[in-house]
């Protein structure tokens, strides 16, 4: 039944675009000498409300051509920067559809016979390396944000998870009237703010900001999107508040306020939910936490880098989230600007959340003589709350001299209380049980802070930069847990019941000073100099409750460690408008430093050569090559350097190993890019491979009775490599876009079971395809599906060696029949093979929404959600790692149906600044 009901979609996306009688219409755009004009948008507008209907852009040549377009009316407008805006009013399909020569004349005036403009309308102008689209020409329901508009516009593309790409790069940076919103996340810009508050939207390369200042091309290009607000905006509030309740004791309410003027931005945004929404994106997290290091480093025993049950932060990893989670977040951003270049911004986001889940998991290991099964449960419930706040400040002192400055702090409290049980087996025969209670809780601070000082000459052929870096964490974690283990075949059963206290201090601190002189033709070469320190401290207390009484010595270490650098280097650079490159030597010598109970290791002293090399060619329009290469050393932290055994019960302990050695890698990546801006068309191919020297990896030793001891090893070498292509077009005849692209990954790594040397060999394949329909005006439809492979080799146990596939569907339309109402329907199908599992598992995800506009300007908003209507919602995770593969299934939020009320707040002010902000355009 779900099939043919995946036909029928696909057949309404075919029959969207070919209902209607369709012509192409040609043309050539000139300016007043006769000369071709390049890169002329030529548009057919609704003569009615002026939104664009169809479009082509002039080539080289200056002819352009708008295909597909269907019978009605419309007025053909051209435009181009800085010339008189043509108009005619056409009649489709017209006799010939040759449309003949359009003189663009350099000045503008305000009246044409029939028409009159009473402010003008272009919906696409391209402005140098600069494409701007006027919102008003793009019709979206009337609750709409950001995300929606910027999927009406062409050139534009929003995949389901709000990534975007603008002429075929991603966007990783979303401006609001020039200045950031929120940190770097662009979700928060395009998911928060509405879309009729936005008037222009402008997309293009942003350059460094040291580059824009210096003058120095340092070659780094970001695609970048400006959302430039209506001037009424600028001079009043708006937002809205969200309510809502639903079966099974469901609910969600959530607030948005802004404030936007000229010289400053303030937003406040809130939510709280019991349906497993976070209303921050991931990445907005970790620019708040300090990135994902910190995540990372919740202390305690733990040798993997993983996220660990204390940092179960309510956030959206692009997944659903398993377990059930109420959280709640809110958020304040202020911004102003005291002049140009004079800026400061401060953010603050505080959240807490409260977690259940309940998990089953299943995995099935080896060592070199055997296979064994083991099964578990785990029952948990978390409780975060943290508070974080950043503020960034910059200022031009003057036209030579720049100082940037940013700082943040965050408070962070984290409950976790669990019952776990497991049971191993070989062939059948049960080995050994275990089931335990875990008390855990966190408490951490953190604090950060960077400092740039630039100065250039007044020539500009030298610039001089100080720059520095700090870092501070404090984390205290206690733990305590009590197992029962029983060991069948030895007949013993073991009560243990331990505690261990953590504190933990980290901090980091470096500074880099540089010189870069102009050779001339572009050229430069910087000397520079970069030094610090990366230190870890830590106090465990370990032993048997009560803590104050029973530590044992052995098993709790006073431990710190350091490792230290100085690394000089050279950079040669070239930078013009369409080469730019970056050659560099560096060396860094270190020293790694260990203190055990006070006692000192000896002094580690390394040194590593460190080239690196850069190449991009734009050789012709939004058409590029580009070439990297890297190499880096990534020092040992000092839990993984502390050899004092954490042991969590008998059949699981843990240690680092003071002997490890940094690791060192070489990184090469090859991009080639092209977009055609004349059809849309984008090609992306990418190859990118790792080395690792002296990789830092597991080595686990199982015992008879399959009790585990796990350690760190370096490993000679490990490799990566990658590639995909991706690929998108519009197909007209059709009226549909196609995206496609496939993925490669491999990687071959080495662990050591029982001293034995593994290696691992892993391939991934991956393919998608995606159709979405062109016109947008009423029905908005996708329609996409995915297959990936992966296919997993293992040195020791051939038996394990895994082939399984993933297969993946979604569909999602949308029906817009006026103002005053919206339709939704969407599905999202996964389905796991059974190879190397237990059983074969489909899950179908089906949501539903009816929404209902009333009230004056419809800023009231029913909506009628309906979320996994065919109660197939599961949580699952399949992997295949290193030395064994596993499955995990969790709970996860199950059907429900809520009725939800939405009111827009908008007072601005009485009269717009700029008379472009409401656009009429009526034909007499």
């Amino acid at each position: 039944m779900f099939r043919q009901f995946l036909l029928f979609v696909s057949a309404i996306l075919l029959t969207l675009g070919t209902t209607a009688q369709t012509q192409n219409l040609k043309g050539i755009v000139m300016d007043g000498q006769g000369k071709p004009m390049k890169f002329a948008t030529v548009s057919l507008l609704n003569p009615d409300d002026s939104t664009l209907m169809f479009f082509g852009i002039s080539n080289e040549s200056g002819i352009f051509e708008i295909k597909n377009t269907s019978k009605g009316s419309y007025l053909l407008q051209a435009a181009m920067l800085g010339y008189k805006t043509y108009y005619r009013k056409i009649q489709q399909p017209v006799a010939n559809s040759d449309l003949g020569p359009i003189i663009l004349d350099q000045f503008d005036v305000q009246q044409m016979k029939g028409v009159e403009i009473t402010a003008e309308r272009i919906p696409l102008l391209i402005k140098k390396d600069t494409v701007e689209y006027d919102a008003a020409a793009f019709k979206t329901k009337p609750d709409a944000n950001t995300e929606d508009l910027l999927k009406k516009m062409p050139g534009i593309e929003v995949d389901r998870a709000g990534n975007i790409k603008a002429q075929g790069e991603s966007v990783n940076k979303v401006f609001v009237d020039g200045k950031e919103f929120f940190g770097n996340d662009p979700k928060v810009a395009t998911r928060n703010l509405p879309a009729d508050a936005i008037k222009k939207v402008q997309v293009f390369d942003k350059k460094s900001d040291m580059t824009e200042f210096t003058g120095v091309d340092d070659g780094s290009r970001e695609r970048t999107i400006n959302l430039m607000l209506k001037d009424g905006k600028k001079q009043g509030y708006f937002g809205d508040v969200t309510a809502g309740g639903g079966t099974d004791s469901r609910y969600k309410a959530a607030g948005k306020l802004y404030r936007f003027r000229p010289e400053s931005q303030f937003a406040v945004l809130g939510m709280t939910n019991n349906i497993n929404r976070s209303g921050f994106s991931f990445s907005d997290y970790l620019n708040f936490s300090g990135g994902l290091q910190s995540l990372m480093s919740g202390g305690g025993g733990s040798i993997n880098l993983e996220l660990n049950a204390n940092d179960n932060l309510p956030v959206d990893f692009g997944q659903p989230l398993t377990g059930l989670v109420t959280s709640g977040a809110a958020g304040v951003n202020y911004s102003y600007q005291l002049a140009k270049n004079r800026s400061m911004s401060i953010s603050y986001l505080g959240n807490g959340a409260n977690k259940k889940l309940n998990e089953n998991s299943w995995s099935k290991n080896y060592t070199s003589e055997q296979e064994y099964i083991t099964n578990g449960t785990n029952d948990q419930v978390t409780d975060n709350f943290a508070h974080r706040l950043n503020l960034n400040v910059r200022n031009d002192m003057d036209s030579f001299t720049q100082l940037t400055f940013s700082a943040g702090g965050e408070l962070s409290d984290n409950r976790f209380n669990s019952i776990d049980t497991s049971a191993s087996k070989v062939a059948d025969v049960l080995v050994n049980t275990q089931t335990g209670t875990t008390y855990q809780t966190t408490h951490s601070i953190s604090s950060k802070g960077s400092a740039s000082l630039t100065h250039r000459s007044h020539t500009g052929k030298t610039v001089w930069n100080l720059s520095g870096n700090a870092d501070y964490k404090k984390n205290a974690t206690d733990n305590e847990w009590e197992n029962l283990t029983a060991f069948l075949g030895q007949g013993q059963n073991i009560s243990s019941n331990f505690f261990r206290n953590d504190k933990v201090y980290t901090y980091s601190y470096s500074a880099k000073g540089s010189w870069s002189r102009a050779l001339g033709k572009g050229y430069f070469i910087e000397p520079r100099v970069e030094g610090g320190s990366n230190v870890g401290s830590m106090q465990r207390s370990q032993g048997l409750p009560p803590a104050e009484t029973n530590v044992i010595d052995s098993l709790s270490p006073d431990f710190n460690t350091s490792y230290t650098y100085l690394r000089p280097g050279i950079h040669f650079k070239k930078g013009t408008a369409k080469v730019q490159y970056n050659a560099a030597l560096c060396y860094e010598q270190g020293w790694l430093n260990q203190t055990l109970n006070n006692s000192a290791l000896p002094v580690r002293t390394m040194g590593y050569v460190l080239p690196s090399f850069s190449w991009r060619n734009e050789y012709a329009t939004a058409k590029h090559i580009s070439f990297s290469y890297n190499t880096a050393v990534q020092a040992p932290t000092y839990n993984q350097l502390l050899s004092v055994p954490s042991f969590s019960g008998p059949l699981n302990t843990s240690t680092g190993n003071s002997a490890l050695r940094p690791e060192y890698s070489h990184s090469a990546r090859i991009g080639w890019m092209l977009y055609d801006q004349f059809s849309f068309t984008s090609l992306f191919v990418n190859l990118n491979g790792t080395y690792t020297h002296d990789k830092i990896n597991r080595s686990v030793t199982v015992a008879n009775n399959l009790a585990q001891y796990n350690s760190l090893v370096n490993v000679a070498d490990d490799y990566t490599a990658g590639g995909g292509v991706q690929f998108g077009r519009p197909v007209s005849k059709l009226g549909i876009k196609l995206n496609t692209g496939f993925n490669e990954r491999f990687n071959r790594g080495i662990t050591l079971v029982n001293s034995v040397q593994n290696i691992t060999t892993s391939f991934q394949h991956e393919f998608r395809l995606g159709i979405s329909n062109k016109k947008k005006e009423h029905w908005d439809a996708e329609l996409g599906g995915n297959v990936s492979l992966t296919d997993t080799k293992y040195a020791l146990q051939r038996s394990l060696n895994n082939v399984y596939y993933n297969t993946g569907g979604y569909f999602e339309i949308s029906y817009r029949p006026d103002d005053h109402w919206y339709f939704m329907l969407a599905a999202d199908v996964t389905r796991y093979n059974a190879r190397s599992f237990n059983e074969a598992v489909t899950i179908p995800l089906v949501r539903s929404e009816v929404s209902w506009y009333f009230l004056k300007g419809n800023r009231g908003v029913l909506t009628l959600d309906g979320f996994d209507l065919l109660k197939g919602n599961k949580g699952l995770q399949r992997i295949s790692q290193q030395n064994y593969i596993g499955e995990v299934r969790s709970n996860i939020i199950g059907q429900y149906f809520m009725l939800s009320f939405k009111y827009r707040l908008n007072k601005v002010a009485k009269k717009s600044a700029n008379v472009f902000d409401d656009i009429d355009i009526r034909i007499h």
